[in-house]
């Protein structure tokens, strides 16, 4: 059921469309296709955008030279063990490339902002990724000598509704996506990312000591049902690739 904005059609010039379901990179180039203009940012529905949102992300976005723009999500249900552990996931990307002192590489695409003209030339999201689309766009962005910059001030609180099963299915998923997406990588990009694996415990257990006493371990312990569901996916799709199998379904987001 979709809620009723007609009240705010005219205020905000709003055009509703509904497409069938072909994931998340299908939807967003619908919407790319029909947008007029000349900047279009992308949030998801289990999202609630902080104030001035839209203003903070956009307006450090460029047209030449192309610049899209990342902003700053966090948890928006804490005591959901499962959002904050999904949450982490997150934290920890972003911790790497600050100790590592990357500039950005991808921004999950629930908080993004890009110039269109330059993302149309690109192609938009791919539609063959039912996860990690924002991260081989972001991939195909930079190769083209574009450039991504942090927007830290543009917040917005992520809510998704996880229990256990759908933890595991998420990064089960997140996973396929991973795999899918090194198919197109070169060696020093799937080795960093394995690299990245064998980081991550060092790093979250900085981030897991400034918790509560009593939610340490069970971050802990989903930490590692993390990276269990995530090889799991990445090995299925693996198989699946050599078998003619098609990728998994999801809804993006950060998986090395």
């Amino acid at each position: 059921m979709f809620p009723d904005l007609s009240e705010f059609r005219d205020t905000l010039n709003l055009k509703v469309i509904h497409v069938p379901h072909g994931g998340p990179a299908e939807a967003r180039n619908r919407g790319l296709e029909i947008a007029q203009g000349e900047l279009v940012a992308f949030i998801d529905d289990d999202c609630q955008p902080g104030s001035g949102w839209l203003k903070k992300i956009t307006e450090r976005v460029s047209m030449d030279p192309p610049v899209a723009v990342g902003g700053r999500t966090r948890n928006g249900i804490p005591s959901n063990p499962y959002a904050a552990a999904s949450q982490l996931v997150l934290d920890l990307t972003e911790l790497d490339q600050q100790r590592r002192h990357y500039g950005p590489f991808f921004f999950p695409s629930n908080n993004l902002a890009f110039p269109a003209e330059p993302l149309r030339r690109l192609g938009g999201f791919n539609p063959n990724f039912r996860t990690a689309e924002d991260r081989e766009l972001c991939r195909r962005w930079l190769e083209a000598g574009y450039r991504l910059e942090l927007a830290p001030e543009a917040v917005l609180l992520h809510s998704p509704e996880l229990n256990l099963v759908g933890f595991c299915r998420k990064f089960f998923s997140y996973g396929k996506g991973a795999a899918q997406f090194h198919e197109g990588s070169n060696r020093n990009r799937k080795g960093e990312s394995i690299a990245f694996h064998f980081r991550a415990p060092g790093l979250v257990a900085g981030v897991i000591r400034e918790q509560k006493l009593d939610g340490r371990l069970t971050l802990a312990a989903l930490f590692g049902l993390w990276e269990i569901a995530n090889f799991a996916g990445y090995l299925t799709q693996i198989l699946l690739s050599g078998s003619g199998g098609n990728p998994g379904e999801g809804d993006g987001g950060p998986v090395q």
